[in-house]
């Protein structure tokens, strides 16, 4: 975290422990209170949005697709290398990038991964030698409560910024993209959002934009982010790969299965193994057809979803611990991780 960013961050903070601590001050000192976190939040604001910027898909003709094609990105590398969504960037042929100060630059896809709706660019018309802002990826999770600021381009109209809370961890079964770990907020996320950082209080990127409610039920007043931990993993994958290197367990799961349904099984996990696949590290490790699996590396499972999350993150060659339920009691096997094949979930 860059000084400035530092110090706008510490200001937010001090004055919002000052807004949460006992009311012993008179009203005006309240006020005071509020409008000191009012401009902490403004300040680190200001240092945050250099590091955001409009990303630009093109088709082969010059002309830029219908759909999402417009997006927000954040740089999280001096070098201009950045991540937004996979659905801004997945049908352009050329790829602009808008500074923050209104300069247009060319940029390049890195990478794209479908699978967590994640694509790494970086620029690449400028001078050489240009550094850019960045943001740093928080290096813990977001927690329930926490505020936040989702900045990028709604709209294409310029830069926004829009505040709330992260009001949930983990939600998944959205049908957004295969690996779903995501966090979900009450902040505006608009068309054009797509790909711009959810930062902390103190100026960390923790999530990255990428939905806006779920519109079939009706529910505009929510969003939803990717995790910065998914992101990093993507990202540095990415950085010494050049792909996005996943774990494999080897394993299919009931896609219907009610654990009321099985005798002495209290657990709230869905996750009961239904065969393997051709390689299966699972199923040399001594996993069965109908163990239900509890936890893996210590995550606690309840879907299909947490399944397939939790592993990918996994090195290949890692070993992890499986806990599972079989026939009345729990069971905790190692398991060294494969690597996942192409195609595969």
């Amino acid at each position: 975290m860059n000084r400035a960013t530092a110090s706008a961050a510490a200001a937010v903070l001090v004055a919002t422990a000052s807004l949460l601590s006992p009311w012993r001050a008179a009203p005006a000192t309240n006020v005071e209170v509020a409008r000191r976190v009012s401009r902490g939040v403004a300040e680190l604001c200001a240092v945050a949005e250099p590091a955001v910027v409009q990303v630009l898909a093109f088709g082969a003709n010059g002309r830029r697709y219908g759909g999402a094609t417009e997006g927000s990105g954040v740089i999280v590398r001096p070098d201009g290398t950045l991540l937004t969504n996979n659905h801004v960037v997945k049908d352009g042929s050329r790829f602009q990038v808008v500074l923050s100060e209104g300069r247009r630059v060319a940029a390049e896809v890195l990478a794209l991964d479908p699978a967590t709706d994640l694509a790494v660019l970086r620029i690449r018309g400028d001078r050489p030698g240009t550094t850019y802002p960045t943001l740093p990826i928080a290096p813990r999770p977001a927690q329930v409560g926490e505020s936040v600021l989702v900045l990028g381009n709604p709209f294409g109209i310029g830069s926004s910024v829009s505040q709330g809370i992260v009001s949930g961890l983990g939600r998944s079964d959205l049908n957004l993209a295969t690996y779903e770990d995501f966090i979900q907020t009450d902040a505006v996320i608009n068309p054009g959002n797509s790909g711009g950082p959810m930062i902390n209080l103190e100026g960390e990127v923790v999530g990255i934009a990428t939905a806006q409610g779920l519109e079939k039920e009706g529910d505009l007043g929510i969003g939803f982010a990717i995790p910065a931990s998914l992101a990093r993993h993507v990202l540095e994958e990415v950085l010494e790969h050049g792909e996005v290197i996943r774990g494999w367990l080897g394993v299919s799961v009931d896609r219907w299965f009610s654990p009321s349904r099985v005798e002495g099984y209290d657990g709230v996990s869905c996750v009961r193994v239904r065969s393997f696949e051709t390689v299966s590290p699972a199923r040399d490790a001594g996993i069965q057809p109908g163990d239900i699996l509890l936890a893996v590396g210590g995550r606690r499972l309840v879907t299909r979803t947490d399944l397939m999350t939790s592993v990918a993150v996994l090195d290949p060659g890692d070993s992890v611990e499986v806990r599972l339920w079989r026939s009345g009691r729990e069971l905790t096997v190692p398991v060294s991780i494969a690597r996942r094949p192409d195609g595969e979930e």
